[in-house]
């Protein structure tokens, strides 16, 4: 199963699932070990290869950072089902470009591990804490693994499996097999029929039931070598978990969203994102590293590749002009000043009256951009490259650590992503866009981590015909 120059080697650890944005892996908690096997490739001599984790016996994603983000709390849900332990994999760059350009970066750069494990109870490894990742001189060993694929069977047998570029750049060939149709949760899939597959008798009955009903499934061959191998039991992998639902599609628009409440309210921005967020804040604004953050309402107004939601409407007829933007931050700004004043984050002041305005938008019309200076509101600059981020390089080693050799470094053109991201995190007030999940969880992060108030602005063909006459009539 594996090239001539490795072999196989077992090591006793806790039962953990490795996930990848556009994968899952899962492996088997075996009660006569408190732990799991792990299949390791390696070259004869090369025994650091991998490294032997010891712990408690508990057991990817196409779009943005915002999609990955959901992927690996579907992919942590399944695993607390599971009783298994998630092993995180790096996030791929996605929209911001491709992932050999840019490079990825890694779950724990972007997201505080330790105040998860503390806040949860729920144990996290990292990819890169498991497998010795290579470079250019020294490639990665590779890896042959038998994976389950749900994408193969929410568009159709024939289409590949997800996670191919992220699979070579840990060096992994997986060949894959279709989730049984009972896992279906109408297009999407559902998380208990998908942790079936990690218990004995799910994984036999799964290997059983292809996507048609009584049909044995075919796996897809290894894209390196060719390989059709059965999934395995011990290590469960899958192409993607974005769509996986409890109850109904789409579901972390739903306030009972599973993945949400257990497990994507408790991942919080790390310290390095946020000291440099924090940084960029105080730059813009021209503060005092002493000075404390003032209270601010943040708004994400998502455009350009929206427009296919406009039909054939012309987008400013569509999309909501400044002016519209306007009236709800002010219907936000009049909620918190009408409230009592809680912000959980002690580096924001509690002081103001949230005057301060920052708008993170993808559009490019310079009208808009007019517009939205004349109101006094702030922008980083991203989309006019006024703010490079080579300014931010400085800040992508701020830690001594290392693992296997390798420092923890953040790629410079990531940066706008995650000052963007975090930046909402830390407003008092939002004003999102509708059908964006960037939105969608800025909303959530502002209402729950600093009892903030938030909106989504709706739009749609037509839905703003004359919203400009109408205020310039009004004004």
């Amino acid at each position: 199963m594996l090239p001539s120059t490795t072999l196989v080697r077992w090591f006793i650890a806790p039962a953990f699932i490795i996930g990848l944005l556009l994968l899952g892996f899962l492996w088997n908690h075996s009660s006569a070990t408190s732990g799991i096997r792990l299949a390791v490739a390696y070259e004869q001599g090369q025994s650091d290869v991998f490294r032997l984790v010891n712990g408690p016996p508990t057991s990817s994603v196409h779009g943005g950072m915002t999609n990955s983000f959901m992927s690996a709390a579907n992919l942590i849900y399944l695993a607390m089902l599971s009783s298994r332990i998630p092993i995180m994999p790096p996030f791929s760059p996605g929209n911001i470009g491709g992932l050999s350009e840019i490079g990825p970066i890694h779950f724990g750069d972007v997201w505080n591990i330790p105040l998860f494990r503390e806040q949860t109870s729920v144990a996290l490894l990292e990819w890169r804490e498991v497998k010795k990742m290579g470079n250019a001189s020294q490639p990665a060993m590779m890896d042959i693994l038998g994976c389950w694929t749900l994408h193969a069977t929410a568009h159709g047998r024939t289409d590949p499996p997800h996670g191919v570029d992220m699979f070579d750049y840990l060096a992994l060939d997986a060949s894959y097999t279709p989730v049984p149709d009972r896992t279906r949760l109408e297009d999407h899939k559902s998380f208990h029929g998908i942790a079936t597959l990690g218990y004995p008798d799910g994984h036999a009955q799964g290997l059983e039931l292809g996507p048609q009903a009584h049909d044995k499934p075919s796996p897809f061959p290894s894209s390196r070598f060719g390989k059709v191998i059965p999934p395995d039991h011990h290590l469960m992998c899958m192409d993607t978990v974005y769509y996986v639902s409890g109850t109904v599609p789409y579901e972390w628009f739903q306030d009972y969203s599973p993945a949400w409440k257990f497990v994507g309210r408790h991942l919080k921005f790390s310290d390095r994102v946020l000291r440099v967020t924090e940084a960029a804040l105080r730059r813009l604004w021209n503060l005092r590293e002493d000075e404390p953050i003032p209270k601010f309402i943040a708004v994400h107004a998502r455009r350009t590749d929206f427009k296919g939601h406009c039909d054939d409407a012309p987008t400013e007829t569509c999309f909501p002009p400044p002016s519209i933007i306007a009236r709800y931050v002010d219907q936000v700004r009049k909620q918190l000043i009408d409230r009592s004043p809680h912000n959980t984050s002690a580096s924001v002041s509690t002081s103001g009256t949230y005057e301060k305005v920052l708008i993170m938008s993808d559009e490019t019309d310079s009208k808009f951009w007019d517009e939205v200076r004349g109101r006094g509101w702030w922008t980083f600059g991203w989309e006019r490259n006024e703010w490079s981020p080579l300014e931010l390089e400085m800040e992508r080693v701020t830690s001594e650590e290392e693992i296997w050799g390798h420092r923890r470094i953040i790629p410079k053109r990531w940066w706008p992503t995650l000052v963007d991201a975090a930046c909402q995190s830390l407003a008092t007030g939002f004003v999102g866009s509708e059908y964006s999940t960037m939105s969608l969880l800025a909303i959530r992060r502002v209402r729950e981590w600093n009892g903030g108030v938030g909106v989504i602005v709706p739009f749609g063909p037509g839905m703003y015909l004359g919203a400009q006459a109408v205020e310039a009539n009004s004004s």
